[in-house]
């Protein structure tokens, strides 16, 4: 189920990449990852050093390959959701729901990260 999940949040994700710069931060991410410096303040560590290790698949533009890696880590932030939901949801559950409304309140919230 969680599988399935990702698979779809990212097949999502994917036909929706832009497969170059985009507006906002886009461009200060790709050159922080290039050279690994400090994106604006607050700097976002963690995911400069993930889009620095990630630039390196040969897939594309760099800009594409971070932007699938942004991908990547939203589907796997709506798995988390899904778990987080169903876990919320057990004691409520009398017919066996609960993965079904955790995924698909997974699966919608997931959509709204990306917006």
């Amino acid at each position: 189920m969680t599988a399935a999940l990702f698979l779809a949040l990212f097949a999502v994700y994917l036909v929706t990449c832009c497969p170059s710069v985009s507006v906002d931060d886009s461009g200060e991410f790709c050159i922080a990852a290039l050279e690994l410096g400090v994106p604006h303040p607050p700097g976002y560590p963690l995911y400069t050093l993930l889009l620095a290790l990630w630039r390196w698949i040969p897939a594309g533009s760099v800009a594409l390959r971070l932007n699938l890696l942004s991908a990547v880590l939203v589907a796997c932030a709506g798995c988390l959701m899904f778990h987080l939901l169903k876990r919320a949801m057990a004691p409520l559950d009398r017919r066996s729901l609960t993965k079904w409304i955790g995924w698909v309140g997974a699966f919608l919230s997931a959509l709204s990260l990306g917006l």
